[in-house]
């Protein structure tokens, strides 16, 4: 949580009944420091708005701000409070979040928006049959699925290993792209 402070010179803060309900700070607090760089990730953001007696004020105007993704609209809770919910964009970096009053009171936080895991593509392979027996001389045949994932587009090339004795193996094809 990130508290600011600050305002006119001229402002004092004698508490006296006429000024106690002036916004003396404002505080911004995310959810999440880190998320995903992903267009989609989000995270709860509250802001509170405070007097000089640090007493929650409501009913106060709060406008929110981001320099990298996007941030909802503040909504006021019944404790006085706000929350808003910030989304990640694409771009990989620090994301500032500012909130101000409209007094000219400013608290700022940041989120780092971090590049999302990469997945290297591969396949999948499986059996219909994963278990067949048969005598000296028969011939078995499998059929094999094989699925890409993550974009994969490779060439794969079949084989068998630790084969028993006397056992042989063939794939019709065998290479597939």
């Amino acid at each position: 949580t990130i508290k600011v402070g600050g305002g006119d010179s001229n402002n004092t803060n004698q508490k006296t009944e006429e000024n106690s309900n002036l916004v003396e700070s404002i505080e911004i607090q995310s959810g999440n420091e880190l998320l995903k760089a992903d267009g989609s990730s989000t995270t709860k953001i509250t802001i509170t708005v405070k007097d000089s007696d640090s007493k929650i004020l409501k009913g106060e105007k709060v406008e929110v701000s981001t320099n990298i993704g996007k941030i909802s609209q503040p909504v006021e809770q019944e404790g006085g409070s706000f929350q808003a919910i910030f989304t990640a964009g694409i771009e990989v970096g620090d994301a500032t979040l500012t909130a101000n009053t409209t007094d000219g009171k400013t608290a700022t936080t940041t989120i780092t928006l971090i590049e999302k895991p990469k997945v290297a593509p591969s396949f999948t392979a499986s059996a219909l049959k994963p278990e067949q027996s048969g005598g000296p001389g028969e011939v078995l045949s499998y059929l094999i699925k094989l699925e890409g994932k993550e974009k994969f587009d490779s060439t794969i090339t079949l084989f068998v290993t630790d084969l028993p004795d006397g056992m042989k193996a063939t794939f019709d094809p065998k290479k597939l792209i």
